[in-house]
């Protein structure tokens, strides 16, 4: 990503301020979520619903819901159709964290809840090296690999630094020297984690993913993996981009591995030159399914996350928005604005709850986020859906205590294995906390792995007063790899 053009500078450790870069998203009207015509159902429609009935030992059928009119009024949603009258939205409280949602989830459905362990690390079908190796029922098409550190350290440290110290967190390797001493420095309300290294046979394990070598699943995990799936969301709303037989037919397309991980199988289909690399890396990947869909004229591309309760309600964790660059392409970064949250949820809040009823009706509760983009008309299309905890949702938790504690209003987070910290580990440490003892700012570390002495990779979480003053920071520290 080429950093967006900006008046900004840093000397030493201080924040020189000029005029500020333009961050604000486009202005378009706000509309609820559409009736539009539904896409015809796919001959995998009647495979899914096969699959799921005979791999899960359920009677539940993958049904298509039916379009429902939606009404927001002061954080209640009235919704009609397939449920059964109101329910509540309530927002996060700011003080719970991902392992007491999972133990209250359990107590409420009467299961026991005394042996739990909460795995954050993703599986990988292309690196066997990682510590889940998915290379039959559940496969991820995670091609080509990201390194194994970035899933067995910096993704699962990411995590636990909201997982508080009801139950364990998973993680392969050593936490990085530093990191939860900097954890209990930076994080207001800060709930030290603890680590297990083994998953023991009689564990319920919270999964990020389905994994093959794990006995015992606190959700069914072949539910989780059909709601990780693209081919999914047409089953779940009317409010998808409309489905496509092929890449050929109409254009500009785009195209989606189904179970793809970090943004990696999805090409934009405008010519035979994009249709014939999508082909090329179908087949280097091992030919994975796929499904294709009209291209959305993005307005705004925002991000929602909550907690589907087994009784149906949802707690808002918050929302996130990516904005394009000076080079108008979409940022990597997740923007966290604190005083468009309730504008932000008033626009995503019937999408997300149409996506919770379809996961409640197979079962499926926990974390979940869903990307949503907006055309210049105000309507939105769910175009993706993540049934687990967020890579954003630690920000955003990170974002409502620091706004208590500061009043902090804005947030930015990178955590793309395409940017480091040009430096030691020790170098990384050592600035980042020369900049926080002067009170201006918050850099928070969710996680880091020292690679040479020259490079360090890194998820950062940064806040303040202003965008800007966040941006500045972010191209700092997390800068493009040489």
């Amino acid at each position: 990503m080429t950093p967006q053009d900006n008046s900004t500078a840093i000397t030493g450790n201080s924040i020189a301020m000029s005029s500020p870069a333009t961050l604000t998203p486009p202005a378009m009207p706000l509309k609820k979520a559409t009736d539009r015509s539904r896409a015809s159902a796919d001959a995998d429609t009647a495979s899914l619903t096969s699959s799921l009935t005979a791999n899960s030992g359920s009677s539940s059928t993958v049904t298509t819901p039916p379009p429902r009119t939606v009404t927001v009024n002061s954080g209640t949603v009235a919704a009609v159709g397939n449920t059964s009258g109101p329910y509540r939205c309530k927002d996060w409280c700011g003080k719970k964290h991902y392992s007491d949602f999972i133990k209250e989830g359990l107590q409420s459905q009467g299961r026991p809840a005394d042996h739990v362990i909460m795995l954050f690390e993703s599986p990988s079908t292309c690196n066997a090296e990682s510590s889940f190796f998915n290379n039959s029922v559940f496969p991820v098409h995670d091609y080509p690999p990201a390194p194994t550190f970035y899933k067995t350290v910096l993704a699962p440290c990411r995590y636990t630094i909201m997982n508080g110290g009801t139950y364990p967190s998973f993680l392969q390797a050593e936490a990085p020297e530093g990191l939860m001493e900097h954890w209990e420095r930076r994080v207001p309300g800060f709930e030290k984690p603890t680590f297990v290294k083994e998953l023991n046979d009689d564990a319920t394990v919270y999964a990020y993913l389905p994994l093959e070598h794990v006995r015992k699943h606190l959700n069914d995990p072949h539910v989780h993996y059909h709601l990780a799936g693209k081919a999914a969301i047409h089953l779940m709303t009317a409010d998808a981009p409309r489905q496509l037989i092929n890449t050929t037919d109409e254009r500009p397309c785009i195209a989606k591995v189904t179970h793809s991980m970090g943004s990696k199988g999805i090409f934009i289909i405008r010519d035979d030159e994009d249709d014939n690399e999508f082909r090329q890396f179908l087949e280097m990947s091992g030919n994975p399914s796929f499904v294709v869909t009209d291209l959305v004229d993005i307005c705004r591309n925002l991000s929602c996350h909550f907690f589907i309760h087994p009784d149906g309600q949802i707690t808002w964790i918050g929302s996130s928005e990516n904005y394009k660059d000076a080079q108008g392409e979409w940022s990597i970064d997740s923007i966290i604005e604190l005083d468009a949250q309730e504008e932000q949820k008033t626009m995503q809040l019937p999408y997300a709850r149409t996506v919770a009823d379809y996961c409640l009706s197979l079962g499926f509760w926990g974390f979940c986020g869903i990307d949503v983009l907006f055309n210049h008309k105000g309507e939105g299309y769910i175009v993706d859906v993540n049934p687990r905890t967020t890579g954003t949702s630690p920000s955003l938790m990170l974002a409502k205590r620091l706004k208590d504690e500061y009043g902090y209003q804005a947030g930015i987070m990178r955590r793309s294995a395409k940017f480091s910290f040009r430096g030691s580990a020790k170098e990384l440490m050592e600035q980042v906390e020369a900049i926080n003892d002067e009170g201006a700012v918050r850099i928070v570390l969710l996680s880091f792995f020292e690679v040479s002495p020259n490079q360090t990779y890194l998820n950062i979480s940064v806040h303040g007063n202003t965008l800007e003053e966040c941006r500045v920071l972010i191209e700092r520290f997390a800068q493009p790899n040489l």
